[in-house]
């Protein structure tokens, strides 16, 4: 694995207005800021900011000039291999394969600073970046939705697929190296309080999300039925299907049930009814 290491020097902002007059060395000058998107650009982002530049084989890694040189190569090592995982999980060939700037930040505060986005970690796939804080920089989630949106498809945020199929896949790729477990031994334990039935997940509001479309995010518990989900539609009938599934989860605005039949030759109830029958 080639790595080529560069300082890149810039002028820093203090808020997000549109423009700002800004300071570097003792010379001011008038910065000009833009929507989410150009902020959250490589160019918005290399003019904002001092940034160590490590280039690896899949990822261009913008390192914060606070983060240390340990926590640089262990985020380099986890995440080469969270690629290679996910490359090998998704059964892609070299001609798929992309390369991701993958960009971490001090802390959260800097992060909102920056990029507008106050949360621990997003992802923009059409750039393709993701965002991270040191604290979650060696999880696979944000490379895993860059990824698998940008070779499967973007399922659209108002659809419950976007939870079950998008965020399920991405929190079961972190559950046995980052989280540590198995999602399918976390639901059990869940199973006990909490009734858990994908039929109902999936057509909640006829197939339409109704909280935080806007930010992508989602609760826990949520996240950990769907990652238990997916893991089972995996493992038990494979990845061919999944991503057909998830081909099919990019046609429609909305949680289409119907599609389970396409991927599987199997209806949604079948396929709930033997992922609840691996709960007991």
């Amino acid at each position: 694995m080639k790595k080529i290491t560069i300082l890149l020097s810039v002028i820093f902002i203090t808020s997000c207005s549109s423009s700002k007059i800004t300071s570097n060395d003792g010379v001011s000058r008038v910065l000009k800021t833009g929507d989410v998107m150009e902020m959250n650009s490589e160019e918005f982002l290399v003019s904002n900011n001092t940034w160590q530049l490590k280039t690896t084989d899949h990822f261009r890694f913008f390192f914060d000039k606070s983060i240390n040189s340990d926590l640089q190569q262990d985020v380099i090592k986890s995440q080469e291999l969270n690629y290679t995982d996910l490359m090998n999980l998704m059964n892609l060939d070299e001609k798929e394969l992309i390369k991701i700037n993958f960009w971490i930040f001090k802390d959260r505060a800097q992060k909102k600073l920056l990029t507008t986005v106050d949360t621990d970690a997003h992802v923009i796939s059409s750039i393709p970046s993701v965002y991270y804080l040191p604290k979650n920089a060696t999880g696979a989630q944000e490379v895993g939705h860059v990824m698998t949106q940008s070779i499967w498809g973007f399922i659209p945020k108002t659809s419950n697929y976007a939870l079950v199929i998008d965020e399920g896949f991405n929190y079961y790729i972190d559950a046995k190296r980052f989280y540590k477990t198995s999602m399918k031994d976390k639901l059990k334990a869940l199973n006990q309080s909490q009734s858990v039935n994908m039929v109902s997940i999936i057509n909640a509001n006829n197939g339409n999300r109704i909280n935080d479309v806007a930010t992508g995010s989602h609760e826990v518990n949520e996240s950990l039925i769907s990652g238990a989900f997916v893991e089972f539609l995996i493992e038990e009938h494979g990845i061919s299907d999944f991503s057909k599934l998830w081909k099919e989860a990019t046609k429609s605005e909305s949680a289409n049930p119907n599609i389970f039949k396409i991927a599987y030759n199997k209806d949604l109830n079948q396929l709930n009814k033997e992922f609840l029958n691996i709960l007991k």
